[in-house]
């Protein structure tokens, strides 16, 4: 099968997961079970990641608009029952993971527009960077870019190892554990079922302190409207890479 082929449908799956964290109901965004299971064989990822998902879109296509709004307020804003930030799980110095991360968007020629108040380690953001840089890798695959081929294979494995794949399954641990609908434990489900078979195709690293989630039950330690809850007392200090 051809690289570049496996590289967009990998580009499609990650936004077809993101569009559904991020509350965003498209029939673009809802494909038949025919056409999911097409997308998840061209990405050359195993069939029981077709499942998951297409029992998530379909029940997040068919809940209520306002449900949804409501509900993913209480999960990612306010009191944050679901810290969406990298941050929350993962601890490194603030100002050089958010450094770090922007750099990988500079790099990829993404700028964050001044009037969007949210911070680079967003998940939504996240996801749509590594969708992005396959969409970048699937092109220079079909060019046949030696170079940029290699870029971009670097970039996707570096983000995945050091940021997202830190923290994308506890995220998806605890949206499944802070959910009060039926919509939002199937998206968790969907998210880490994808995630670990992505992982195992690509040979990334497993998180270096799996399974930690922030301490969902104070509330009280947000230092600012752009800070989340702290990472819980055990968990083990990242290295940061100079």
């Amino acid at each position: 099968m051809n690289d570049s082929i496996k590289s967009y449908a990998t580009a499609d799956l990650l936004m077809l997961l993101t569009s559904a964290i991020a509350g965003k109901q498209s029939e673009d965004q809802n494909p038949s079970h025919d056409e999911l299971q097409e997308l998840v064989r061209y990405a050359q990822l195993p069939d029981d990641v077709i499942g998951p998902m297409q029992e998530a879109l379909r029940a997040f296509h068919e809940a209520p608009a306002n449900e949804l709004h409501l509900e993913r307020g209480r999960l990612y804003s306010a009191a944050q029952a679901c810290p969406p930030y990298e941050a929350a799980y993962v601890r490194r110095d603030k100002g050089a993971l958010l450094a770090d991360i922007a750099g990988f968007y500079h790099a990829f020629g993404l700028h964050l527009d001044e009037h969007v108040h949210e911070r680079p380690d967003h998940i939504v953001m996240e996801l749509e960077f590594l969708a992005l840089a396959f969409v970048m890798l699937g092109n220079a695959q079909k060019d046949g870019n030696s170079d940029g081929m290699g870029v971009c294979w670097h970039s996707i494995a570096l983000f995945a190892n050091e940021h997202l794949g830190e923290w994308i399954e506890s995220f998806a641990t605890v949206l499944s554990a802070t959910s009060t609908d039926d919509v939002h434990p199937r998206i968790a489900h969907a998210v880490g079922v994808f995630w670990e078979a992505l992982r195992e195709r690509e040979c990334w690293s497993k998180p270096s302190c799996p399974g930690i989630a922030p301490d969902i039950q104070n509330k009280s330690e947000h230092d600012s409207q752009w800070d989340c809850v702290g990472a819980q007392e055990n968990v083990c200090e990242k290295e940061i890479q100079s």
